[in-house]
């Protein structure tokens, strides 16, 4: 199984006409890791999706490109040629980026802030040069064209029509001025008069705000490589993984060397000794005589310290599989159940002593095989759950019809209505069903998780309901041809 962190380098919206329309693709632009830091190399493939909020299973748009391609970790493409992201998308207060790489979603979700569209909502396009199409013109509360396209605001200072040029007449005198008129109806709008001499320049306006980013340009010949870039957080610690097979007991070492004798206890008081006679002269020894009849034997004397224990000797062969003795009288299968909340009464209820074994062998390998729902939400899904063992047989050809087994560890299901949360407690490992991902736990190559429905490719699988489903791996640790995962789930 590959794991993998990505790394978000940069993302720009992208228009061949950004200041006319709605961006309609994306640039994306990340850095693929696995969990040593070391950069990834090959293709995959991205599933991307865009969420109303970041732990919804619907999503509102989704895009799936196969055969990236990944070269020291960085990779490029462009999001929206195959499925464009519409205006209507961004017209939301906030989205959320889904990242799935080879079928794994990469979480927790990213936020994806439309800074371009909020940019372009700030501003309008300039209509310098270009055709507008309102149904109808005002300013304010003050209609001033329209539907029909006539002039309806304020008629002061509009020119009717130009009429005909006249002579040009002696200048008379100039008359008193005349009572004002009542405005006449508004004329025709009269042609575009020529263009005046271009103006002084005015004072530098304010900086206008960044310009949407442009298309990515072709990649250019690769650089020099940088400097080794300062290493980033560490990330959260994984879960831990399962222990190993116990290997053989080593050969027992040899017997060590005796030690040294103690130190000698302290002697005791000497009693007052008593007047010495004379001593008399030796005479000659006389000559030996003969031995005497042995006596009788004595009481036998205490025990003396036992010696050290010496080196195990070899393990003898093992003797010859006795015959099966007759199965003993079954026990009860039910039992009373006491149980009390608090200062509450007793409550009792009747269980019932219950076994779910699967077993998944070479014919069914690298295939995800669903659980039944209702025996699983029968046995574990109460106060207790449900002890879970799972056992792999025939992992190894030297060892014909041995088991290598991890268990038991309890497992429980949420009883909280909607809830859908699962848990193992000793292995501290949590997950949501029905969730979007795959959550899953595994023992060599038997895996046990969310994910009942099988794809159609080689350990393909999903979590698209409510249920759980194990797999046989094809192609990990252990021969596919012999191995067979047995699950046991008991209450």
């Amino acid at each position: 199984m590959r794991l993998l962190v990505l790394i978000v380098i940069g993302s720009a919206l992208w228009s061949p006409h950004a200041a006319l329309a709605v961006p309609q693709q994306m640039t994306y632009e990340g850095y693929l890791t696995d969990l040593s830091d070391r950069p990834s190399d090959g293709v995959i493939t991205i599933a991307f999706a865009l969420y109303a909020s970041e732990d919804d299973m619907e999503n509102l748009w989704s895009e799936t490109r196969e055969g990236v391609e990944v070269r020291n970790g960085y990779f490029s493409l462009s999001l929206g040629d195959r499925n464009p992201l519409t205006g209507d998308l961004f017209a939301r207060s906030e989205l959320y980026l889904g990242i799935t790489i080879d079928g794994a979603e990469i979480l927790p979700r990213h936020p994806f802030a439309s800074v371009a569209f909020a940019r372009r909502a700030q501003q309008a396009d300039d209509v310098l040069g270009r055709h507008i199409h309102p149904s109808a013109v005002s300013i304010g509360d003050q209609w001033v064209i329209d539907e029909e396209g006539r002039w309806v605001g304020d008629p002061t200072g509009l020119m009717g029509p130009p009429g005909p040029q006249g002579e040009v007449g002696a200048r008379g005198e100039q008359g008193p001025q005349g009572i004002q008129g009542e405005p006449g109806l508004p004329g025709d709008r009269g042609p575009q008069g020529v263009r005046g001499p271009q103006g002084e320049r005015g004072v530098a306006g304010a900086e206008g705000a960044q310009g949407i980013r442009g298309a990515t340009g072709d990649r250019g010949p690769q650089g020099d490589q940088g400097p080794q870039g300062i290493r980033g957080p560490e990330g959260e610690r994984g879960l831990r993984g399962e222990e190993g097979l116990r290997g053989p007991t080593g050969p027992a070492g040899a017997v060590g060397a005796t030690g040294a004798r103690g130190p000698a206890g302290p002697a005791g008081a000497t009693g007052a000794r008593g007047p010495a006679g004379a001593t008399g002269a030796r005479g000659p020894a006389g000559p030996r005589g003969s031995t005497g009849a042995r006596g009788a034997t004595g009481a036998q004397g205490p025990a003396g310290p036992a010696g050290a224990r010496g080196p195990t000797g070899p393990r003898g062969a093992t003797g010859a599989r006795g015959a099966t003795g007759a199965q003993g009288p079954a026990g009860s299968a039910t039992y009373y159940e006491r149980k009390q909340v608090g200062r509450g009464a007793i409550s009792s209820t009747v269980r019932t002593n219950e076994r779910y074994i699967v077993e998944v062998g070479p014919a069914d390998v690298g295939r995800t095989i669903a659980l039944d729902h209702a025996i699983m939400t029968r046995l574990c899904q109460d106060d207790d759950g449900c002890g879970y063992v799972v056992q792999m047989i025939n992992w190894d050809n030297g060892q014909p019809g041995n088991v290598a087994s991890r268990g038991p560890h309890r497992f429980f299901m949420s009883q909280t209505g909607g809830s859908h949360w699962w848990r193992f407690s000793d292995w501290d490992s949590a997950a949501r069903d029905v969730d979007g991902s795959t959550g899953q736990v595994n023992s060599w190559d038997c895996y046990f998780g969310d994910a009942e429905t099988a794809t159609n490719t080689s350990n393909g699988r999903r979590d698209s309901a409510i249920g759980f489903g194990v797999l046989n791996c094809r192609g990990c640790d252990y021969n596919d041809a012999h191995t067979t995962c047995r699950y046991v789930f008991t209450d």
